[in-house]
Formats: structure tokens, C-alpha cells, sequence
């Protein structure tokens, strides 16, 4: 399939339709197998001459099932069909809501299917849809928390290349908490840095943080790192130079077995 993306004033018109329809004209558009445009203005246009497996969509789902819900295969799956994205086409919001709606519309059905599967979980509809399926801006936030601009940016901003034989290893961290890779870290003032990146993921496999502590572990690292490119412009630095600031501030921490993390109320009862 090649690649198409929705007009800018498509985009504008579905985020305000769909605050204007009820939950359940909402669940008639968007059922379970497709999004229907009976009630939408929809015009899309050429993107690349890139291409898609036809089945792509198939394939992440099964991988999402067959690794327990994690979506690392399934990403994989999604970066490597589209590796041929640069980072300017890979912000493009009308790309990535087509996507959404069309080509790959099971898989982020399948994933996110609470307003059917359990609709008395969901409070708002509309801002689900808008959180779920519809792109409002190209801010780090936004893309790395949508559901499939998220699992193409997780892989480009961790993947190392200084590592042939896996280079994925520290993506694979990166995917082990959901909190870490698109609230906490993916949206760090740092995260499109990519030594920075790198270089707290070393950090965190070196000292083996991402095996019971990883969300805890990033609440701390997170403020620090932001702290220092208040100080200095980040992008002067290599990974390296980040392994070595987080060593100094939490290594004797860690040595000593505490925690990176206390929340106010755990302060008093530090060991």
C-alpha cells in the first residue's frame, strides 16, 4: 500500500465533528472493523511512493497478542516497513491520523477498544477518539503518545547503531514500562535528543534499573536531566557525558540500595 495523509483541513474538521457526535454515533462510525465516513468530509493526498505490506495491520496484532500485550514486536514490526521515514515525515499529523483510520485501523482498534469492550470505563467519547485516533499537533508529547506514531518514535530515538549485533537492546528497555516510554521519558525536554536518550537507557541497563524500579528510576532521572540542559545546551554532549552525570548524582544511591524516587509522604522514611 502506498502511503497517503490527510489534508490539514480534513484534520481540522474531524476533531470538530467529533466533539459534536453523542457516544453512540460515535461507536456507529467507529466500530471495531472500521471508521466510517458517512458523517465526514474526508480528503487525503499523495505522501510518498513508499510502500506498506498490505497486511502489516494483521501482523502487529498478532505480535501484541502473541508477546502478552507487550507492543515491542508489534513496533518492530511498524518501524521496520517504515524505516524509510525521516523525522520531518514522521511529524507529519495527516500521515499518521490516515493511518489511523484506514491502513492500520484494527491494530489501533484492537489495542485501544475500551469504548466497545468496556464503554462504562471511558468518560468522554469524543476525547477519546481525539486521544486515540486524531493528530492536533507535532509536539514530542503528542507523537509519542498516539498509538502508532508513539511505536515508530520509541524506535527511532532508542535504536543503536553503535551496537550491530543487537541495536535494538535498549529499545527493549524502553518497552518495558508503558508509563516510562510515552509519559516520562518519551516526553522529557531531551527526548528528541538521541545521545540522551542513549545515554540514560545505558544508565539504566548498566545499573540494571529496568528490572523492578524502572518507572520509580525515571521519575528521578527525568527532573535531573531537565535540570542540566537548564544549565547547559544538552545537544553539546555526547551519551557518554550522560552515563557520567547520572553516575555522579545517583550511583551512591544505588550502591546503597535505595531508591532513585520518593514520593513526599516516603521522605521521613529514608533509610
Amino acid at each position: 500500500m502506498a502511503l497517503r495523509k490527510l489534508t490539514k483541513e480534513t484534520l481540522k474538521n474531524l476533531k470538530i465533528k467529533i466533539n459534536d457526535l453523542s457516544s453512540d454515533e460515535i461507536t456507529r462510525l467507529y466500530t471495531k472493523e472500521r471508521f466510517d465516513t458517512e458523517k465526514f468530509r474526508v480528503f487525503d493526498e499523495d505522501f510518498t511512493n513508499n510502500t506498506i505490506p498490505e497486511n502489516l495491520s494483521e501482523q502487529m496484532i498478532t505480535a501484541y497478542i502473541d508477546n502478552n500485550s507487550n507492543e515491542f514486536e508489534s513496533g518492530k514490526l511498524l518501524y521496520e516497513s517504515m524505516a524509510f521515514l525521516n523525522p520531518s515525515q514522521a511529524s507529519d499529523l495527516g500521515l499518521w491520523t490516515h493511518l489511523n483510520h484506514f491502513e492500520l485501523y484494527d491494530y489501533v482498534a484492537n489495542r485501544w477498544s475500551a469504548i466497545w469492550n468496556d464503554p462504562d470505563s471511558v468518560t468522554n467519547f469524543p476525547n477519546f477518539i481525539v486521544n486515540h485516533w486524531i493528530h492536533v499537533n507535532a509536539s514530542q508529547a503528542d507523537l509519542i503518545d498516539k498509538p502508532l506514531s508513539g511505536l515508530w518514535w520509541s524506535f527511532y530515538l532508542t535504536i543503536d547503531e553503535e551496537n550491530p549485533e543487537d541495536r535494538y537492546h535498549l529499545t527493549r528497555i524502553f518497552f518495558k514500562n508503558e508509563s516510562l516510554r510515552t509519559k516520562y521519558l518519551g516526553q522529557a525536554n531531551f527526548a528528541r535528543y538521541k545521545p540522551a536518550m542513549l545515554g540514560v537507557l545505558d544508565f539504566i541497563k548498566k545499573y540494571e534499573l529496568d528490572n523492578d524500579s524502572l518507572e520509580s528510576s525515571a521519575r528521578a532521572i527525568v527532573p535531573y536531566i531537565n535540570l542540566l540542559g537548564g544549565i547547559r545546551p544538552l545537544t553539546y554532549f555526547d551519551r557518554k557525558w550522560f552515563v557520567e552525570k547520572l553516575e555522579s548524582r545517583f550511583l551512591e544511591d544505588i550502591r546503597a540500595g535505595r531508591k532513585l524516587f520518593y514520593r513526599p509522604e516516603e521522605m521521613d522514611d529514608r533509610g
